[in-house]
């Protein structure tokens, strides 16, 4: 995967949810599937919780993407990354997409860099999931080991947090918000991942490069999302 170092941001509209410190929020206007500049960034106050599209006006993301994917990057007061979401309008219904993203069995078949797959404890809405995921950045390969407890909400929303694995933390969800009378889905993927828990080399690596951090990351969530719309589009 060839990550660009994301520029500044430009801003959309999220709700002012409480006192907290404030968190850095920027949004991005992409060009296509690839990172675009469009310079602005803000301070806003937010809950400590993660990414809630609930906070964003969908027109108002659907009309700064311009029917393309945007990237919502969120850092901690002291500048430290704490989540990279993607966006996008898909034309398909939610219960199409969710029945893709809970189809976990699948996702080998159109998931980026996903090499095996197996659902470890099934108890309904909470599954414990196995993933081997091949990892490359510049010269640095390696093979990762992971398991993830995933929390559904059908038809809206999956979020996952680390069991255990190659890295210390990661943390994600997908979020589904239906647009079109529910004809059309605006779809969110967060992710975050500490990298630099992956070992020395990529450590280092990211320690000489410190946007490199944040590339992958927002490289990674619009590849998940265009890899989702290509699987949709084959259905």
């Amino acid at each position: 995967m060839n990550a660009q170092v994301p520029p500044p941001f430009a801003t959309a509209a999220r709700a002012n949810r409480g006192r907290q410190a404030p968190r850095r929020t920027s949004v991005s206007r992409t060009s296509g599937w690839s990172i675009a500049t469009f310079a602005l960034a803000v301070l806003l106050p937010l809950s400590a919780s993660a990414f809630d599209p609930k906070d964003v006006d969908p027109g108002t993301v659907h009309a700064l993407g311009g029917g393309g994917p945007v990237l919502v990057v969120e850092e901690s007061p002291s500048g430290q990354l704490e989540l990279v979401t993607g966006g996008a309008f898909f034309d398909a219904s939610p219960e199409q997409v969710w029945k893709t993203i809970s189809d976990y069995a699948s996702y080998p078949e159109w998931m980026p860099d996903l090499t095996e797959i197996e659902v470890t404890n099934d108890k309904g809405t909470t599954k414990d999931v196995h993933y081997k995921v091949h990892f490359q950045i510049a010269i640095i390969s390696k093979k990762i080991d992971y398991v993830l407890k995933h929390t559904e909400t059908p038809p809206h929303r999956i979020s996952w947090d680390l069991i255990e694995g190659d890295f210390d933390k990661t943390v994600g969800a997908w979020n589904l918000v239906p647009l079109d009378n529910g004809k059309g889905t605006l779809v969110f993927y967060s992710t975050f991942t500490n990298l630099k828990s992956m070992g020395w080399l990529v450590k280092q690596l990211l320690t000489e490069q410190p946007g490199l951090e944040v590339a992958i990351q927002a490289s990674t969530a619009l590849v998940v999302l265009k890899a989702l719309q290509e699987r949709l589009a084959k259905k």
